[in-house]
């Protein structure tokens, strides 16, 4: 929690999440052109070149110079240092004295999230801005209307539109959600997992203190005709300058309108970056990582293995080993005495002719990796939580004309696979901290959905009467077993 005295926060969070470099906006003065022209200034970057400057500059960008790094720049006193690449948040909000505080903005994401995309109202909005009332859709015949859900919060006891009441009666409005959303199963027990996070993590999701941005994400382009700013960073620009301007009213009305809008642009700006950096054809993923030709990658088609297997083994095709593994055989290859001529004249023949000595290079280097040489495999578009995973290259195929690589077909569901053609990505982990980094992707981490449906595998799979027969007896053993051992 923060101290509203000094502004900081105790513990961890005060340099690893504030920073040393922050303003608050309930600490600018609306009145004063110099602090909102500040604000706009560290909300976002003006664009002034299609290339992204590297060289270390002071926060306002007037002094950039490698030899001045660490020095402190006149005008907006801050050191000169490297800012790309660090996007710890500058601007921060704090709670209005005497108001309640805030709710974490990815938690409204979520509620928003198992509301629906049919549901024309935010519910924080709504409660939190009196003047919010845009029309309902009339209901389906088999939906409840979105009406109703109002309905039934209204009868909350002493109930009243206000951000108050949302944040001290926030269980029982999922509550009524829950009610409104019961036609829906999987909704239903998300809301119901929901609800027991928020009990359990309540002084997490309510804070004293949310950072708005870092002016990295928000990029102005100026032109002839005008500036521009994305449509979901303008709100944020927009919902800052507000909530200067209301945060230290005398109105209640005022200061709960001024909360409720930052929290809810907060909560869509999130959902909008993760939208616009990670996910789609220009996210993160296929874009920076897995749109490129990188080193030790490749790309084929997916097929099924054959035969006893583990659910996370890969039988990789032979000429994409020849060509990934090159360095590593070459190298072997060169420790046992042959010429650089010989080398050259064996990787290229390899190519399309099987060639048993290299093949053995292969096994070893698979051997060497201990249970395999770790890979990531994803599918595009990379919307699922388990559309990258981490497997296990534990065989290389003998035959060059096979330009396949199998997998367990227990991993199909999810990469949607259904053996029609479909290619996947793939990209060697060549050392130990990058694969304890990314151990979290292993398949058995995204098989079970115990929270919502404990007898599927992802949802997808259905565990048969025997599988479960045979877990259950296995699991009543050795609880019999540890009991007898203890006695």
């Amino acid at each position: 929690m923060i101290n509203m005295e000094t502004n900081k926060l105790s513990g961890y969070f005060e340099n690893e999440i504030i920073g040393d470099e922050v303003i608050f906006i309930n600490d600018l003065d609306y009145d004063s052109e110099s602090d909102r022209n500040y604000l706009k200034e560290s909300l976002f970057v003006t664009l002034k070149s299609t290339t992204i400057d590297i060289v270390p500059s002071c926060f306002c960008g007037a002094v950039s110079a490698n030899y001045l790094k660490g020095g402190i720049c006149n005008l907006c006193d801050t050191e000169v240092k490297d800012r790309f690449g660090d996007f710890k948040p500058f601007v921060w909000m704090k709670r209005i004295k005497g108001a309640p505080p805030f709710i974490a903005p990815w938690f409204v994401a979520s509620i928003d999230k198992l509301m629906g995309k049919s549901n024309e109202r935010s519910i924080l909005r709504w409660f939190g801005d009196t003047t919010y009332n845009p029309p309902l859709p009339p209901s389906k015949s088999t939906v409840p209307s979105e009406e109703a859900l109002y309905d039934k919060v209204k009868l909350l006891p002493k109930f009243e539109r206000s951000y108050g009441f949302f944040i001290n009666n926030l269980e029982d409005i999922l509550l009524c959600i829950l009610s409104y959303k019961q036609h829906a199963k999987d909704k239903s027990k998300r809301i119901q997992y929901m609800i027991e996070v928020y009990r359990n993590h309540k002084d997490d999701i309510l804070t004293d203190i949310v950072p708005v941005t870092h002016k990295d994400l928000i990029i102005e382009e100026k032109s002839s005709k005008g500036s521009y700013v994305k449509a979901s960073r303008s709100q944020v620009i927009n919902v800052a300058e507000t909530f200067m301007r209301y945060c230290n009213s005398d109105k209640k009305i005022y200061r709960d309108r001024a909360t409720a809008l930052a929290v809810q642009s907060l909560a869509d700006m999130t959902v909008g970056i993760m939208k616009d950096f990670v996910s789609g054809k220009t996210g993160l993923v296929r874009k920076q990582i897995m749109g490129a030709r990188l080193h030790f990658s490749f790309r084929q088609v997916l097929t099924p293995i054959m035969g006893v297997h583990s659910y996370d083994e890969c039988h990789m095709s032979w000429r994409s080993a020849v060509v990934v593994f090159r360095p590593h055989i070459i190298n072997k290859l060169y420790k046992e005495g042959y010429s650089n001529k010989e080398v050259n004249r064996m990787m290229y023949k390899a190519l399309t002719i099987f060639d048993a000595h290299i093949h053995s290079i292969m096994n070893d280097l698979i051997n060497e990796s201990e249970n395999g040489v770790p890979t990531w495999v994803q599918r595009n578009p990379s919307q699922n939580s388990a559309s990258i995973l981490i497997v296990r290259i534990t065989k290389i195929k003998t035959n060059p004309e096979d330009t396949t690589v199998s997998l367990s077909a227990l991993l199909f569901p999810f990469m949607n696979g259904d053996i029609d053609g479909d290619e996947l990505n793939y990209h060697l982990l060549l050392d130990k901290k990058m694969y304890k980094l990314l151990e979290c992707l292993r398949p058995h981490n995204d098989v079970v959905d115990a929270s919502y449906s404990p007898m599927d595998l992802y949802g997808k799979i259905g565990v048969s009467e025997t599988s479960v027969a045979t877990i259950t007896n296995k699991l009543t053993y050795e609880k019999n077993k540890f009991c007898i051992d203890r006695k």
